[in-house]
């Protein structure tokens, strides 16, 4: 091959290159019918409050052959929280804690994916109302399913802030400690779904074991 042609050549092979590179992560999208976004945080030091968000979008691009090479970005809306008391809510979605009017999102963008002596984390910047944090979220990913044009990816991940950090300062002292605790206990449940390419369907369908006989 001349130096012309070879000139011509590579700049489309290292495209080629990282496209297949590019396209080797599975991109699924987080289904908030199955996944959950929930925490709980300390009240009156003796008990803890459950919670959740039911508003929330994201995507996984998840690589099977090399964990590390995936990555996950959510948005959750903040006025969406929800702890089963509606006076509580209103008081969480104010300007003492999240002032989802000011910070009506909360997001997390992972940076990287490590394995660690313990399992697989992720490593992202979360950001609520105007601060911006590293975090390192360990998770698990529990498999893939198939089911009809589409295939199902399940993960759980949890890890723990203290509300400090990110300008949710407001609290009450009482006798036995804070009202609210600082520590707020973040679990995650995943279920994120992709389609099926015809090819990959075409593959899964079950062959019949008995051929009709024609009459």
């Amino acid at each position: 091959m001349n130096i012309r042609k070879f000139t011509l050549v590579l700049p489309v092979a290292l495209l080629l290159l990282l496209s297949t590179l590019a396209l080797a992560a599975d991109e699924y999208k987080i289904d908030k019918v199955h996944s959950t976004v929930g925490f709980s945080v300390k009240h009156m030091v003796i008990s803890s409050v459950p919670g959740r968000f039911t508003d929330f979008d994201g995507t996984v691009a998840y690589d099977e052959q090399d964990v590390t090479k995936s990555s996950v970005k959510v948005v959750i809306q903040a006025g969406s929280i929800n702890t089963d008391n509606a006076k509580r809510d209103e008081d969480l979605r104010g300007p003492n804690f999240l002032d989802t009017a000011k910070y009506p999102t909360i997001t997390f963008e992972s940076k990287q994916v490590k394995k660690t002596p313990n399992g697989m984390v992720a490593v992202g910047t979360l950001t609520i109302k105007d601060v911006s944090r590293e975090i390192e979220l360990p998770f698990t990913v529990n498999g893939k399913v198939r089911l009809g044009s589409s295939e199902h990816l399940g993960a759980e991940a949890q890890t723990k802030i203290n509300r400090q950090d990110y300008h949710l300062t407001f609290n009450k002292m009482i006798e036995a400690g804070p009202m609210v605790g600082d520590d707020v206990n973040i679990n995650l449940t995943v279920e994120a779904v992709r389609p099926l390419a015809k090819t990959a369907q075409k593959q899964e369908q079950p062959k019949n074991q008995d051929t009709p006989v024609r009459q």
